[in-house]
């Protein structure tokens, strides 16, 4: 660029020295004023022209670090689990500030769902991943425990009297829970629990009823079922539980 410019101004000086002399000079003079220009096209080329520097792509993959991560269906544990992921993933959105990503993986199968972000090593970051929708957090669903089978006790040729049937104490525990109670034992009983506080309930063959009682351990003894004969056992109540007696 600057032997250019240097030969440019060379170029100049001999033209401006050039003028008040004699015509026969003048086709001299204009091949000067030719080459000047030329020269002057060529500097203009050769300036710099700014490229704009291009924006470098946002890398939306990621590593899993423990091979069979889980994926969930939403942004959590307490979601159901889909499928097993290793290796190679891409990111797709996150939730609860990047604690969470939903991902796609680059397996054939292209499994999509959300793995929690302390098992992925990734560059992008947070403020780059758009949030993605998930579904409500499930509830949990109440489940048939029955409590052990009612077996029925041998006995004695002369049947003895039937005990009495203890009556509902004073309630010191908070009653939080609502369970179901079913007789299937082909005739009606009455169930006395003890534990956290004590419970009577008389129930028909056949039916069912919901009682409310606190939450926790406890013995019960059931008068009146399979054969007449009383039966006892050991088992946990929460609220939604459901729970049969039947006689084998």
């Amino acid at each position: 660029m600057k032997k250019m410019l240097a030969t440019l101004v060379l170029a100049l000086s001999i033209i401006a020295c050039g003028f008040g002399q004699s015509s026969d000079l003048a086709p001299t003079q204009t091949a000067l004023a030719s080459t000047a220009a030329a020269i002057s096209d060529l500097a203009t080329q050769a300036a710099w022209t700014a490229v704009p520097t291009a924006t470098p792509a946002l890398d939306f993959g990621a590593t899993v670090m423990v091979p069979g991560t889980y994926l969930f269906s939403g942004p959590g544990t307490n979601y159901p689990q889909l499928s097993m992921i290793s290796n190679k993933v891409t990111i797709l959105g996150q939730a609860y500030g990047c604690s969470w990503f939903k991902v796609v993986s680059t397996s054939i199968t292209a499994d999509i769902g959300w793995v929690s972000a302390d098992k992925l090593s990734y560059n992008i970051a947070c403020a780059d991943v758009q949030p993605a929708n998930f579904p409500p957090v499930p509830q949990p669903t109440a489940t048939d425990t029955p409590l052990p089978t009612v077996a029925p006790t041998p006995t004695a040729t002369k049947k003895a009297a039937s005990p009495g049937v203890p009556g509902n104490g004073p309630v010191n525990c908070q009653i939080n829970s609502n369970i179901i109670i079913q007789n299937r034992s082909g005739s009606p009983f009455t169930i006395y629990l003890t534990g956290p506080a004590t419970f009577t309930f008389s129930i028909g063959s056949g039916e069912y009823t919901t009682v409310q009682v606190c939450s926790g351990t406890y013995n019960y003894t059931v008068y009146g079922t399979c054969n007449g004969s009383a039966a006892t056992g050991t088992g946990r109540i929460s609220d939604g539980d459901q729970v049969y007696f039947q006689c084998n």
